[in-house]
C-alpha cells in the first residue's frame, strides 16, 4: 500500500451467495459462465450506480467501497441501498441442486463505516486496490453475524445511525438490533424476507 495513503471514513460493503454452486447443477460451463457473467454485472452496477467502487469480485461475491477515493455524500445510504439491490438480483437467480430451476438464492451482505487506509496493494507482480482498517474489519465480522442469523444484511450501529434507517428505511420494524458488550446495540440485522 502506498506509505502516503491516509486513513479516511468509508463504508465498505461485503457480500456473497449462500449454498448457490453453480456448476455442480449445471453441466453447460457456457451456461454457468453467463449466469456468473450476468449475476457479476448485476453486482457491479449495483455499487457503481450508487458511487461505490469494487475492490473485489468472484463468483460467488462482492467486496466495495464507498466514499473510497471520493468523497460521497450519505455514502452509508448509498451502500445500504447497494446492499438491497446485490440481495434482489440474488433473488433472480437459479437455484442449484434438488430445487434446481427455481429461483431465489440467498445472500448475504454486511455494511460498516469507519477508518481505513484506501490504496493499491502490490501482489505477485499486479496491483490491487483495497481498503485495509477497522471498517475492513467490521464488515467481515457482521458479514458472519448475517450468516450466523440467516440474514439477508447487516449494519453497524454507525452505519445504522448515518443511513438514518430508523426513520427513514421502508422496511425499519423489521431490523434486529444486535446487543454490543455495553448493552446498546453495535449492529443491526435484516431477515432475509424483510429485505
Amino acid at each position: 500500500m502506498d506509505a502516503s495513503s491516509k486513513p479516511r471514513c468509508v463504508s465498505i460493503l461485503v457480500g456473497d451467495l449462500r449454498g448457490c454452486t453453480f456448476e455442480a447443477s449445471h453441466p453447460s460451463r457456457r451456461e454457468v459462465f453467463a449466469r456468473l457473467c450476468h449475476f457479476a454485472d448485476q453486482l457491479t452496477s449495483a455499487v457503481q450506480q450508487r458511487g461505490g467502487e469494487i475492490c473485489e469480485l468472484h463468483d460467488h461475491g462482492v467486496v466495495a467501497v464507498f466514499g473510497g477515493r471520493t468523497r460521497l455524500p450519505e455514502m452509508e445510504r448509498s451502500a445500504v441501498e447497494a446492499a438491497r439491490a446485490i440481495c434482489d438480483a440474488a433473488r433472480s437467480l437459479p437455484r442449484a441442486g434438488p430445487s434446481a430451476g427455481a429461483t431465489g438464492v440467498s445472500m448475504g451482505v454486511a455494511v460498516a463505516t469507519g477508518e481505513a487506509t484506501v490504496g493499491g496493494v502490490r501482489a505477485g507482480g499486479r496491483i490491487y486496490w483495497s481498503a485495509v482498517g477497522c471498517a475492513s474489519d467490521r464488515a467481515l465480522r457482521l458479514h458472519e453475524l448475517a450468516r450466523r442469523h440467516g440474514a439477508a444484511l447487516a449494519v453497524d450501529s454507525r452505519t445504522y445511525q448515518a443511513a438514518r434507517l430508523a426513520e427513514r428505511d421502508p422496511a425499519r420494524a423489521a431490523w434486529i438490533a444486535e446487543p454490543g458488550g455495553s448493552g446498546s446495540p453495535d449492529a443491526y440485522w435484516l431477515p432475509w424476507s424483510g429485505s
